[in-house]
C-alpha cells in the first residue's frame, strides 16, 4: 500500500483560492467606490431586494471575468509561437495551441 502526500495539492489549491478571493475582495472595494459608497460592505447594506442584489455580484463577476480575461490574452501573445505555413510564399501563421493552452489563463 502506498500513501500519497497530497498536501502539497491542497496547499497550491488553498493558496490560489486565497489569491483569487483576495482580488474579489479589492474588486468588490473598487466597485462600491464607483457606487458612490466608501465600502462594499456599506453598499451591501444599503442593497434593499434580491434583484439588486443579484445585479451588484453580476457586475463583480463581469469585472473579474473582464481582467482575468485580459491577464489571460496578454499571457497567450507572450507565448504564442508564429509558424511558417508557407516557406514559398513566406506566408506566417500563430500555432493555434500556443494560444489556446490551458496554461495561458490567469487566474487573478
Amino acid at each position: 500500500m502506498v500513501i500519497t502526500n497530497n498536501f502539497g495539492i491542497f496547499n497550491r489549491y488553498n493558496n490560489l483560492n486565497n489569491s483569487i478571493m483576495s482580488r474579489l475582495e479589492e474588486i468588490k472595494e473598487k466597485y462600491a467606490v464607483q457606487q458612490g459608497v466608501d465600502s462594499w460592505k456599506e453598499l451591501w447594506f444599503d442593497t434593499t431586494n434580491f434583484k439588486q442584489a443579484n445585479e451588484r455580484v453580476d457586475e463583480l463577476v463581469k469585472m473579474y471575468a473582464k481582467e482575468v480575461v485580459q491577464a489571460s490574452l496578454e499571457k497567450a501573445s507572450e507565448k504564442a509561437k508564429i509558424t511558417t505555413v508557407n516557406a514559398i510564399h513566406k506566408w506566417q501563421g500563430v500555432d493555434k495551441e500556443s494560444i489556446t493552452n490551458p496554461e495561458n489563463i490567469v487566474l487573478l
